[in-house]
């Protein structure tokens, strides 16, 4: 039974319609898992993960860090629903690029909209002031 216990098998999905997500978005999603309960920097995972560091990366320097912008501090709520949104938008496929442009298109629109209505206004306005 214990034997069972510590075998490495993967889940098995069941059900129609919805395709399964791809294995590259669930290996992410246990890292970002994983991570979070081994960064509390305790307990025997913690220490495999880091001589693993040491062992495998140590050498590779990190990237540049880009400029950051101030943020106003947000909470591990905010961040995590942030990830789940992010992740949803792959597995639709959707990329934070085509998220932007359909933003980017939707305000265009609304801009386009409160023009018309001005320019409405404007010419109500302009023949109210010729009837009399």
């Amino acid at each position: 039974m214990v034997f069972d216990a510590l075998q490495n098998v993967d889940a098995l999905f069941r059900g129609e319609g919805v395709p399964l997500p791809s294995t590259v978005i669930l290996d992410y999603l246990y890292g970002i898992a994983a991570y979070k309960a081994w960064r509390s920097k305790r307990g025997d995972g913690f220490n495999q993960m880091k001589a693993y560091r040491n062992e495998h990366y140590a050498q590779i320097p990190p990237p540049p860090s880009a400029p950051r912008k101030r943020h106003p501090r947000r909470s591990g709520l905010e961040e995590t629903m942030d990830e789940l949104n992010m992740v949803l938008m792959y597995i639709h496929g959707i990329t934070p690029e085509m998220a932007a442009e359909r933003r980017q298109k939707e305000i265009e629109r609304e801009e386009r909209a409160a023009q018309e209505a001005s320019r409405s206004k404007v010419m109500e306005w302009r023949n109210h002031l010729d009837v009399y």
